[in-house]
């Protein structure tokens, strides 16, 4: 499946160099979920030390490493991963926001790629 960064570099809206850019933007305002689990109060920095040691010898989601050890119950980790995706800048917002591309073709775009992302 095509990204919207690159549909919109196919349709000659922005740059390679503009979308690594957004990109660059856009990873400063993802924060992991132990860190929204700690302001969230849902884990202590002992327990998301743990996690991450547990996860550095595993291929496992954090998510899924603090339910198996007992930190978490499923419906914490939904709950942290929505906050999550909530917080994350859209790309096309970070596009109009440097002036790569009016608000207008931003949109219009959005809604070409809605329909056919292949395109």
């Amino acid at each position: 499946m095509q990204l919207f960064g690159s549909y919109l570099v196919k349709k000659g809206y922005v740059t390679p160099g503009q979308v690594m850019t957004a990109l660059d933007i856009q990873k400063q305002t993802w924060l992991p979920i132990g860190r929204i689990a700690l302001n969230e109060g849902k884990l202590t920095p002992e327990q998301i030390f743990m996690i991450l040691n547990k996860q550095s010898e595993t291929s496992k989601p954090f998510g899924e490493i603090a339910i198996s050890l007992g930190m978490l119950n499923a419906d914490d980790v939904n709950h942290l991963l929505k906050i999550q995706q909530k917080n994350i800048r859209p790309i096309g917002q970070i596009f109009v926001e440097l002036g790569y591309i009016t608000q207008s073709d931003m949109e219009s775009a959005l809604n070409e790629f809605i329909k056919d992302p292949e395109s």
